[in-house]
């Protein structure tokens, strides 16, 4: 059966996360030093000169951490999460005919995630993929074993 989580891929975006986590925090750092150091220069004369440099620079560091936050750390640390509470659930086996729905949704504070229908006979499942995850799996019609934590799939194998 092929695994779609592991305790590696966790520990490596979790990993991932603390890393960019120090490069958000580096670049406020940063920007607070040189905005710290551009405020020690200040003079009477020169007062109106480094008034929109320290501005800009604010702003743009803002921002940039902002963005880091968002795109960067936040994701990587909630994939992270999502993997680990995965690998600690129980899993479920089902078989049957995989079809992708083409419906997606996102958890709050955490993945995105791909609808998938399992056709067992008479019977349908409805599961759920995140959506990395979704893209490993085969294409729709295999029919399929696979193994679910919380009605998230972790691991598929194609029958014949």
């Amino acid at each position: 059966m092929k695994k779609l989580y592991s305790m590696e891929a966790a520990k490596e975006w979790l990993k991932k996360a603390r890393q960019r986590k120090y490069i958000m925090l580096g670049v406020g750092i940063l920007s607070l030093a040189v905005c710290i150091f551009l405020c020690t220069q200040v003079t009477f004369f020169n007062q109106d000169r480094l008034l929109l440099p320290v501005i800009v620079l604010s702003v743009i560091a803002g921002w940039a951490v902002m963005l880091l936050y968002v795109f960067a750390y936040a994701p990587a640390r909630a994939r992270a999460e999502h993997m680990k509470g995965i690998m600690a659930g129980e899993e479920e086996v089902f078989s049957g005919v995989l079809q992708r729905t083409g419906e997606s949704f996102s958890i709050p504070k955490s993945v995105t995630v791909k609808k998938i229908r399992l056709q067992t006979g008479e019977e349908s499942i409805l599961l759920h993929a995140e959506s990395a995850a979704a893209r490993q799996l085969p294409a729709d019609g295999t029919r399929v074993q696979v193994s679910a934590v919380r009605k998230f799939i972790t691991g598929y194998e194609v029958i014949q």
